[in-house]
């Protein structure tokens, strides 16, 4: 018998080293990104501008910025947050702050210099995102725009935790460009842990891995659950879970509403300050929308709509802007739908449509450089001509949006006396920098209806300052001993604490009406732990006769009634009212 044959084994075809799709064109990278000194000058002209104008805060406010302040503190000598002290917001901005004060002593410039840092991070990593795909113009437009809006401006001089977030959410859409996966994961992590309202960026980001590629996606998601679950864990060993779901669920959850009007002027006066820069990113995502169309339409032979998608995102270069206006309006959408907002909320949201203003200087840009090389096409002048008309009248119109604000018929029926007066504060910087900035940006007197730059409302706004700080933390040091304790209005009383080294009693550092109007915190609770000899002195805060903030809550006035007596009375520059209680001596 012969040796029976071995059946061959099938031929498979050689599997392909990657799919299809995963070699689709990456963003393209803009010509004008080789110019990197006009870039780096741009940058650094545009950072110093920021600084000279934030160098005009170097002083005392009220806000709940001191409340992250004392905090930090407290942090830093191993008081755990929520567990140890109520604390409305994730951890992480409370890891910073106790980070820098451990480095540094508390101190008015580190007060300000910490949130402008991190704005002008911010700034500089949004600067580097836009360069990459949409050219130097575009990127330093944008800088422009974002580090000059009116409420950007505002919000830098608070510690209020969104200055972080902006910049650890431009600092991942950045990692995800260059497809640093774990990096953006870990990123986007950092920015949930400084703040909840980091979420709507953050899913706009994991939505754009997903349209780029499925398996980056699925990978951003799983380094991402890993980073979040592990750091939620450590959250919650270290502080208590229950105690972080009371203070980052349910008191949120349990906030009253803002009135119906006041909520209205909140929306309005963010629409009204930063109009301008709105309408400059409302053009530039009509510009990306356009040149993604026309891409769409070049792409139709491929049947697939997710890669016709990317190789229009690809060849036309608006994915970024695209991105971000997506972001812009996730987070524009849910802040339109929230009951109770303050307008740095919406700071993301400009932050973003900063990038959408940028391709505004991309389209100029070649548009100047088709012009000189005279192979301009028609359209494309059209297209100029329009978008300058459009801009000019969103920059003349955008002072009569201030109609809409509920204070305007009230104040111009006033006629003549319609005028607030304010005094110029100046900086620390040299005598010609400060005649300059008043000569440009100054008045004394604002009257309602007037015209009136941002800077010029900028600078009024930080004129408004604790002038009574200093005096009050005086009569502090001389009413009361080292190891007294002391309580009171949530947005002055840790500054005294910090500036006097008085500790706050029970360690009631927030004590935001709203924790006792919204019943997540007892007041008599609170109330009861204060109430003690050791507590020596109460400071609150008057609006006009009635309680402001922590004054209104009735068992604390009544505590005030029965054991404190009145030692001082302040009132500030702009009619804010203070009083210092000291407690009685028992016969």
């Amino acid at each position: 018998m012969g040796r029976r044959k071995k059946k061959g084994n099938p031929v498979r075809p050689e599997r392909p080293k990657a799919r299809p799709d995963a070699a689709l064109p990456v963003p393209a990278v803009h010509p004008s990104q080789g110019y990197t000194p006009v870039w780096g000058a741009g940058v650094a002209l545009i950072a110093l501008a920021f600084l000279i104008i934030k160098s005009f805060a170097l002083h005392d406010y009220t806000g709940d910025e001191y409340i992250y302040y004392y905090q930090s503190r407290l942090l830093s000598r191993g008081v755990p947050p929520y567990s140890g002290f109520d604390f409305a917001h994730p951890p992480l901005q409370l890891v910073f702050g106790a980070l820098a004060l451990q480095i540094f002593d508390y101190s008015t410039l580190l007060a300000r210099l910490v949130p402008a840092g991190w704005t002008l991070l911010a700034g500089v990593l949004l600067a580097a995102l836009v360069r990459r795909e949409m050219g130097v113009t575009a990127a330093l437009l944008a800088m422009l725009t974002f580090l000059f809006s009116y409420d950007v401006l505002r919000a830098s001089t608070h510690f209020t935790g969104v200055n972080m977030t902006v910049a650890l959410l431009f600092g991942a859409m950045l990692a995800l460009r260059k497809d640093a996966v774990k990096t953006t994961a870990v990123l986007c992590t950092l920015a949930v842990f400084t703040r909840l309202y980091a979420i709507p960026g953050v899913i706009a980001i994991v939505l754009a891995a997903f349209i780029g590629d499925r398996r980056r996606g699925l990978r951003l998601c799983i380094a991402g659950a890993v980073a979040g679950l592990s750091a939620a864990l450590l959250t919650g060993i270290l502080c208590g879970f229950s105690s972080a779901m009371d203070n980052l669920i349910a008191y949120h959850a349990m906030k009253t509403p803002m009135d119906v009007d006041e909520l209205s002027h909140m929306h309005w006066s963010v629409l009204f300050h930063n109009a301008v820069p709105l309408s400059l990113g409302a053009l530039g995502a009509l510009i990306a929308a356009g040149q993604f169309l026309h891409a769409v339409s070049v792409h139709r032979a491929i049947a697939s709509i997710r890669l016709r998608l990317r190789h229009a995102m690809a060849a036309s270069g608006t994915g970024l802007a695209l991105l971000a206006l997506c972001t812009a309006l996730f987070f524009a959408v849910i802040l339109l739908r929230m009951d109770r907002v303050w307008m740095y909320y919406y700071v993301p949201a400009i932050a973003f449509a900063a990038v959408c203003a940028g391709a505004v200087g991309g389209f100029f840009e070649q548009a100047i450089r088709d012009l000189l090389l005279r192979r301009i096409s028609r359209l494309r002048r059209i297209a100029a001509v329009l978008v300058a008309c459009a801009f000019a009248i969103a920059v003349w119109a955008a002072p009569l949006l201030e109609q809409k604000l509920n204070y305007f018929d009230d104040e111009v029926a006033k006629g003549d006396d319609n005028e607030t007066t304010y005094t110029f504060l100046p900086s620390p910087l040299p005598g010609f920098v400060n005649d300059a900035v008043r000569a440009l940006c100054w008045r004394d007197v604002r009257r309602v209806g007037e015209r009136t730059g941002t800077l010029t409302f900028l600078l009024w706004h930080e004129s408004r300052i604790l002038d009574i700080a200093d005096a009050a933390a005086a009569d502090i040091r001389s009413l009361s001993r080292p190891d007294d304790l002391m309580f009171g209005d949530s947005g002055t009383v840790p500054l005294l604490a910090l500036k006097t080294g008085r500790t706050i009693a029970g360690n009631e550092v927030d004590t935001n009406a709203q924790r006792y109007a919204s019943g997540n915190r007892d007041a008599a609770a609170m109330v009861a732990s204060i109430d003690a000899a050791q507590t020596g002195l109460i400071f609150l805060r008057m609006s006009g006769n009635r309680g402001f903030g922590v004054a209104g809550v009735p068992q604390l006035r009544r505590l005030v009634t029965e054991k404190y007596e009145l030692a001082r009375q302040y009132r500030t520059s702009d009619n804010k009212q203070f009083y210092l209680f000291r407690r009685k001596k028992i016969p």
